[in-house]
């Protein structure tokens, strides 16, 4: 299933994550999203094609196999099961990033009369400098749970990275300031709850680490790994507490 278009599409690439199985397809993904995924596509470019054309090819393509049809067929009668699933495992990570990194987190509540699925988690942090923004992905990614910054050079959320594709340059300072500390994190639906509590401290333990002190005046400290690693893994131990509940 060798996509002639070169463009990875989104919406095989979920219908492959949901059904654990990535040999159904083959792309080229051509943006940062996908980025970290291309290797594991039975056919697809070369990793130097991947990488040369990320930036400079658009993602268009929406067509579906019928392999990839047949897959979410039956997938489509679990789907309220699956949403009612999601949404506990959300609760439970924002619930122990809320306990564990209190004032310094801002999940964004949904109104009232959305149906919200939760298979994303999106974030922003409220008391970071610029620094310790940087610190904050930085010790993330150290620690097994790499964000996705929505103002990364390669992140399709931010307007600047329309511009090379034919969109007309703007001045938009209000987003740019929203999108600054804000962030978006995939919730694999074959973790088990542990997993979800374990990346929950973890962004909560860097947001501590990174932002706290900065916001304090005292800069992004220095933590070594070995403290680092036992604090987590403490936590980890300690149990899931208010913030394993899920509501």
């Amino acid at each position: 299933m060798n996509n002639e278009s070169g463009a990875g599409s989104r919406q095989n690439r979920l219908v492959c994550k949901s059904c654990t199985s990535w040999s159904i397809t083959g792309c080229l993904q051509s943006n940062s999203d996908f980025k970290d995924h291309q290797a594991k596509h039975l056919v697809r470019p070369s990793d130097a094609l991947c990488e040369a054309a990320r930036f400079s090819e658009p993602n268009l393509s929406v067509r579906m196999s019928e392999t990839t049809a047949a897959v979410l067929r039956p997938l489509l009668k679990s789907l309220p099961s699956r949403v009612l699933e999601y949404n506990r495992i959300y609760n439970i990570v924002v619930k122990t990033m809320e306990a564990e990194a209190p004032g310094l987190i801002d999940v964004p509540e949904q109104h009232e009369l959305v149906g919200a699925v939760g298979d994303h988690l999106n974030f922003r942090l409220k008391k970071a400098s610029d620094e310790g923004n940087l610190s904050f992905q930085a010790k993330c990614k150290e620690l097994g749970v790499p964000v996705n910054w929505l103002r990364s050079s390669g992140n399709a959320r931010w307007h600047v990275n329309w511009r090379g594709f034919g969109s007309p340059a703007q001045d938009l300072p209000v987003t740019d300031s929203a999108l600054a500390m804000a962030y978006d994190l995939k919730l694999p639906p074959y973790f088990e709850d542990e997993d979800f509590v374990h990346l929950a401290r973890i962004i909560a333990y860097a947001a501590r680490v990174c932002c706290r002190s900065a916001a304090d005046g005292g800069g992004s400290p220095r933590v070594s790994p070995q403290h680092q690693q036992e604090e987590v893994g403490q936590e980890r131990e300690g149990g899931g507490g208010e913030g394993t509940q899920p509501q």
